[in-house]
């Protein structure tokens, strides 16, 4: 995998991550005292770059993530240009995404323990309310909506800190710049609240609902509305009943089960009206029943499931560009005896249930299932402009 040598002023070390319309480069730059830091940079493929409505979509995404300022969302450091377009830079989150995660877990037969998802939808909130709090200079509030909270867009770092990012079709009536033509209907279908599916006025409570299917997925193990076909995923979306948790998975506590499925109320009304609000009776049903994870706790999990960070290799440009830019990153993970250690202390649930103990060797790291994002009404358009996975550490456009 190919990229470029520099980006501006920084040197870029590798490819991280590479999506439909972007590509995401681990880059550095030389400070006096001969500090270096690491950052993330985003920019756009060259052959959608010269889309004037693609082009303000990403401007636009900088300029919101630029002034939300939280330990639970990805931060914007600067907005740059060189001879080859914009870029944004982001901080380097040395992780995974909650999608990559998932998947993963799932092939080791390692779910993530209660106490370890509580503490995972609790930053996630945080970071959310955090967005949704987000106001002009002058005091206004944005309003602004997320519209994609999903686990490709959630990023857990070896830290053991999940943070919130990707705000690329984010709705902030205050500071847009641009608007889809016919009011599009854009996000990831399965984790669409009914009303955004619908092309209805959408507010913070539909991320509440993108919230509550994270967190059921994520208690159960399962997919609560993706199906075969994005058909049958629409019928699930509008008709079908939402079964608790506990019933899916018996070892779920059922105050979380409460919790979960008040978040996934298909009126609006009947949820919670807040994030905040959410992660308090979260907390609350937690404290009661499964316990809260702590961040060590969080960072084992991570380790455990996805080996060892590692880093790509820096690689200059000595091939087609535009084939670099659509290749697959794929970066192999492996396991030690510590980190399997560190599985058995944060799921003890899970190895008195199967009686077996974590595979002592992982396998190379898979292609995360695909997610079904919508562009326009038609559903049929939408996976023209489906992004890939992001790699280890941040996402890509």
């Amino acid at each position: 995998m190919f990229a470029p040598k520099k980006i501006g002023s920084y040197e870029v070390l590798g490819l991280l991550a590479s999506g439909g319309l972007g590509a995401v480069y681990l880059a550095q730059r030389h400070c006096p005292a001969n500090v270096r830091r690491l950052v993330a940079i985003k920019r756009l493929h060259r052959h959608v770059a010269g889309d004037a409505g693609i082009a303000a979509m990403f401007v636009d995404e900088a300029r919101l993530s630029a002034r939300i300022h939280h330990a639970n969302v990805v931060s914007v450091l600067e907005m740059g240009s060189d001879e080859s377009g914009s870029f944004v830079v982001m901080d380097y989150i040395e992780g995974t995404d909650l999608a990559r995660l998932a998947e993963r877990a799932a092939g080791l037969s390692l779910p993530m323990p209660a106490p370890v998802v509580v503490r995972v939808l609790l930053d996630l909130l945080a970071g959310m309310h955090c967005s949704h709090e987000l106001r002009t200079d002058d005091g206004t509030p944005v309003e602004l909506v997320h519209r994609d909270v999903s686990p490709p867009n959630v990023l857990l770092g070896y830290d053991g800190v999940a943070r919130l990012t990707d705000f690329g079709i984010a709705r902030a009536e205050e500071l847009r710049t641009f608007e889809t033509v016919g009011g599009g209907v854009k996000g990831k279908l399965q984790y669409m609240a009914p009303e955004q599916f619908e092309g209805a006025a959408v507010d913070r409570r539909t991320d509440i609902f993108s919230t509550g299917t994270v967190l059921w997925e994520l208690l159960t193990g399962q997919a609560l509305f993706r199906s075969e076909s994005e058909v049958e995923t629409i019928h699930r979306l509008r008709l079908a009943s939402v079964p608790s948790p506990s019933e899916v998975e018996p070892g779920v506590p059922f105050p979380l089960s409460r919790v979960c499925l008040r978040a996934l109320e298909r009126s609006p009304s009947r949820r919670y009206a807040t994030a905040a609000e959410f992660a308090e009776d979260l907390e609350q049903a937690a404290r009661a029943s499964s316990g809260i994870g702590t961040q060590r706790e969080v960072a084992e999990y991570v380790a455990c499931v996805m080996g060892p960070p590692k880093r790509p290799q820096h690689q200059t440009t000595d091939g087609p560009a535009e084939a670099a830019e659509r290749r697959p990153h794929t970066i192999q993970l492996p396991a030690s005896e510590p980190l399997l250690r560190a599985a058995r202390r944060v799921s003890p649930p899970l190895l008195e249930r199967t009686g077996e103990d974590p595979p002592s060797e992982l396998e190379p790291l898979a292609t995360a299932a695909p997610e079904v994002d919508i562009e326009a009404t038609i559903p049929d358009e939408a996976t023209a402009a489906a992004l890939a996975h992001a790699a280890p550490g941040t996402k890509a456009t």
